[in-house]
């Protein structure tokens, strides 16, 4: 990972990590097994990863996990 700020200005840093964290607005989200029983982890919560540099620039960022099973993902829901 590259400090987008240090690289539009031409600088070097080290970057890591810093005050990362979960929202949880379901914390089971919709866990299941199918019809052929294979596991299902349909999983709402956003998972958001902290980042600063050694030059003080400070950054998050937002990820959210797909199912491994059917590739569902919570993040093609979002309307707002």
């Amino acid at each position: 990972m590259i400090c987008q700020e240090c690289r539009d200005n031409g600088q070097k840093s080290v970057v890591r990590a810093h005050k990362s964290g979960v929202e949880w607005p379901n914390s089971y989200g919709d866990s299941f097994y199918d019809e052929e029983g294979h596991p299902h982890d349909h999983n709402p919560n956003t998972y958001v990863f902290g980042h600063i540099c050694s030059n003080g620039h400070v950054w998050s960022t937002e990820m959210r996990m797909e199912c491994g099973r059917c590739g569902h993902a919570w993040r093609d829901e979002i309307t707002s």
